[in-house]
């Protein structure tokens, strides 16, 4: 599924999905199928993998979300896709930043709104 995810193979992931693979597996970073294809920004492979109900606020070593990479990677798109699914805006990471935080940190100034 993660391998899937970050590559971008959104039918792979449908049919992953389709045999019951494991949508909130995790690789030995704590980072999931969607973290990943919100850093490689795959905009349609998270649809799939929120259609498919994948836990939003599963957090990566460092505490880190797919919502906040996505605000911090100032990706618009995925940060209003994530929080309609239920990401939370004041969810902080291991240092205590929050999305908000991470994305104005990147000059990412839409996201931060």
């Amino acid at each position: 599924m993660i391998y899937a995810s970050v590559n971008g193979h959104e039918e792979t992931v449908k049919l992953l999905l389709a045999t019951k693979a494991k949508v909130n597996a995790q690789d030995k970073r704590g980072s999931t199928a969607l973290i990943h294809a919100v850093v490689k920004g795959h905009v349609a492979v998270v649809k799939v993998l929120l259609a498919a109900r994948v836990n939003v606020v599963a957090q990566a070593n460092g505490g880190v979300t797919a919502f906040m990479l996505a605000a911090m990677l100032g990706e618009d798109k995925l940060v209003e896709l994530l929080l309609e699914k239920g990401a939370e805006i004041n969810m902080q990471e291991d240092a205590g930043l929050t999305a908000l935080m991470l994305s104005a940190h990147e000059h990412h100034t839409v996201s931060a709104r």
